[in-house]
């Protein structure tokens, strides 16, 4: 279990929750080289709508998705990382 900071609780929740939106291209594999999936980033239109637009106010929404961007680009740097 890890300790998130109330101000954080919803942003992280979006996050999780839009953790199926991930976009994939294919590479395809080359002589000696196995094809692999690579994560080029969240679809955002269905992050936004994963997250509710409708349930919470537009200022606290928009601070939602931004956190969530945050840390899509965090995650795509980790998918990197781990690719090398």
């Amino acid at each position: 279990m890890i300790a998130v900071w109330p101000e954080n609780a919803d942003s992280l929740q979006a996050f999780l929750t839009a953790a199926t939106q991930w976009r994939l291209v294919l590479v395809p594999p080359a002589p000696g080289v196995p094809g692999r999936l690579i994560r080029t980033g969240l679809d955002h239109a269905a992050v936004a709508a994963a997250i509710g637009f409708a349930r919470r106010g537009t200022r606290r929404l928009r601070a939602i998705f931004d956190d969530v961007v945050v840390m899509e680009q965090a995650a795509l740097e980790a998918f990197a990382e781990a690719d090398r």
